[in-house]
């Protein structure tokens, strides 16, 4: 006897309410808004380099002012 072909009783799961941010954001990053994708990517990039040559110009200074006071006390001490 050949299988009998039955009805499969599909329940939907109730979605959560999502909010607004999740939405927008989702939105933004769908496959749709690839460009979006892409510029925010760089832009985060270019933050990090920003970030991190700024640190490192601010850490270059600091040594610098180190050391004119280093060698300014030891010409007084003479």
């Amino acid at each position: 006897m050949p299988p009998v072909p039955t009805v499969a009783v599909v329940r939907s799961v109730p979605e959560k309410k999502r909010g607004y941010f999740r939405n927008r954001i989702d939105r933004l990053l769908s496959r749709d808004n690839f460009h979006f994708e892409l510029l925010l990517g760089t832009a985060v990039g270019v933050l990090v380099i920003v970030v991190l040559v700024v640190s490192c110009v601010v850490w270059t200074f600091r040594n610098q002012e180190g050391d004119h006071l280093r060698a300014r006390t030891v010409e007084v001490l003479r």
